[in-house]
């Protein structure tokens, strides 16, 4: 196993036992951008808070919040050629793309593209933009580490200079 997929699975072990549930979109218009035209269908699996600060370390890999939490984990699944629209999140993300492909556009327009199996971290409150440039369905999994109560996981935002 590869030490980015082993550090996906260590993560995703360490929430596996969070329930809950939550939106994973905010009701805020998305600005001087626009919503996508066919978007992901999102199903979140589940919500929790750590209700305490923690640090945890095992191997390498370093966790730790100064304050409790909610962790979130959804399934988004995306036809061929929808986004998710400009976004950002209210803390970092890890994304693992499970089929297909997903390309990530920054704000400063820099593309990059991942492909199943491969998993990535959004550092949070950044806008960004994602989109299944597969000829197929693309599904990724993506765990939220959010502020406790936040309202939405996925807040829209406008589309960056660079990109219009």
């Amino acid at each position: 196993m590869s030490p980015r997929r082993r550090t996906a699975v260590a993560v995703v072990a360490v929430l596996a036992p969070l329930a809950g549930s939550a939106s994973l979109s905010s009701a805020a218009p998305y600005g001087a951008g626009s919503p996508p035209a066919f978007s992901p269908v999102v199903e979140v699996l589940s919500r929790g808070t750590v209700a305490e600060p923690f640090k945890a370390e095992a191997h390498g890999i370093k966790l730790e919040a100064d304050r409790p939490i909610d962790v979130a984990v959804a399934r988004l699944t995306f036809a061929p050629g929808s986004s998710t629209g400009w976004h950002k999140h209210p803390g970092p993300t890890v994304v693992t793309v499970t089929t297909g492909q997903l390309t990530v556009t920054s704000r400063r327009c820099d593309r990059h593209t991942y492909t199943a199996g491969e998993t990535f971290v959004e550092e949070g409150p950044r806008r960004h933009l994602a989109v299944n440039t597969s000829t197929g369905t693309t599904e990724s999994i993506v765990t939220f580490f959010v502020p406790t109560g936040s309202d939405a996981l996925t807040i829209p935002s406008r589309v960056p200079r660079c990109a219009r």
